[in-house]
This record gives structure tokens, sequence and C-alpha cells, in this order.
């Protein structure tokens, strides 16, 4: 994202293109009001040619990711307010937060889970405890709730910065540490799932 070498090649995405289709958002519901169809909203649905994309990546030197990609078990702390939480998956707040945080995940083709209330407090993971675990803690933690590692982050509304704080820890071949400020939580989420798809893929790391 960002280099500007893909200039020529978004120029010339068509080419690339095998096959596209409009998909109706409101498909089955009849129509209901004066405006009939013409503001009905649709979905560009666009299939690539997967050799294609293969060498536009290696024009740039990358190689494609091809194999099995790990599945992340995010642990999240949020600090907003007097009282922190941890994000999980049948907790009562951070609803918008875990949506954001999927969503920014299927985009990235990252598959993740997050873990539920009792598998965190029967392991005593709590928001004063996420810094002090250790990497070979993590991965058990990561385990138990149904990933193959862990993605740990911790974040913090900056009230001077109007902008959230996010540190990011990921538990792979060693630990990899990173930090995003002055964003939205919506960017946050992304920067947690580009960072670990860079590092997961082979192609470096954030910074």
């Amino acid at each position: 994202i960002g280099d500007r070498r893909l200039a020529p090649l978004k120029a010339s995405a068509v080419d690339l293109v095998a096959s596209f289709r409009y998909h109706d958002r409101m498909a089955g519901i009849p129509v209901h009001d004066e405006q009939g169809t013409r503001d009905r909203p649709y979905d560009l649905i666009v299939s690539f040619e997967e050799s294609k994309i293969d060498t536009a990546l290696r024009s740039l030197g990358l190689e494609p990711w091809t194999g099995s990609r790990p599945r992340l078990a995010v642990v999240i702390g949020v600090q907003n307010g007097p009282v922190p939480y941890v994000l999980t998956s049948d907790g009562e707040r951070g609803l918008e937060q875990r949506l954001s945080l999927q969503a920014a995940a299927h985009k990235r083709g990252m598959p993740i889970v997050l873990p539920s209330s009792i598998m965190l407090e029967a392991a005593g993971v709590r928001f004063d405890r996420l810094s002090a675990l250790d990497s070979q803690r993590w991965q058990v933690l990561g385990k138990d709730a149904g990933g193959d590692t862990a993605l740990v982050g911790m974040l913090y509304w900056i009230e001077q910065e109007f902008g959230w704080r996010a540190d990011w820890r990921l538990i792979w071949q060693g630990e990899h540490h990173w930090q995003i400020r002055g964003v939205t939580f919506d960017a946050a989420f992304r920067n947690a799932m580009e960072g670990s798809a860079q590092l997961l893929s082979g192609h470096g790391g954030p910074k």
C-alpha cells in the first residue's frame, strides 16, 4: 500500500481481470418505494487471474503468499475511561471494536479468533496482566483460544491527540513489536492485520 511502483499496475488493472459482476445488495427484496430500482445498492465483485497477479507481484520483487495462513488468536486490552477491559468474542463491551477488527481481518485475508470471556477468566488474563505474560504463555493461550499463534494488543485513548495509540505484539518465531498512534481504532486494527500479514508471509515487518 502506497508503493509508487503500483501506479502502472493500477493504471492497467483491467488487464489482470478475469471477470466481474454486480451483486444487488437488496436481492430478494421487492421494490417498495417510488424510486424503483434506480438507487438500489450494488457491490462490484471482481475476480483476477491468479497467474497475472503472481507475475505482477514478482515484478515488484515480492512473492505471493501461497502457504496456509496461521489463525491468529487476538487478545486486545482497551483503555478508554476509568475501567479498562479485554476484548472478547462474547463480552458486553466493545461490540463496535469487535466488528471493526473482524472487518479488517476479513479484508486482508487473515483468519482470526477472539477468546471467550470464560476462557480468559479461567486463564487469569486481565487487562493489567497482558503486558506481563511471556511468549511461551501466550503461545499456550493462543492455542487454547483456537489459534495457531497469538497477537496481543493494547489500545489506549489519548485525549491530547484525540486518537488511539495501539501497541502490537505478535508471537511468531520470536516476538515482534510495533506501534501506531493518533488514529481511529479502525485504522489501528487495519495496522494490526497488515503488520501481521507482512510478518507471517515473510515480507519483512511493520516499522
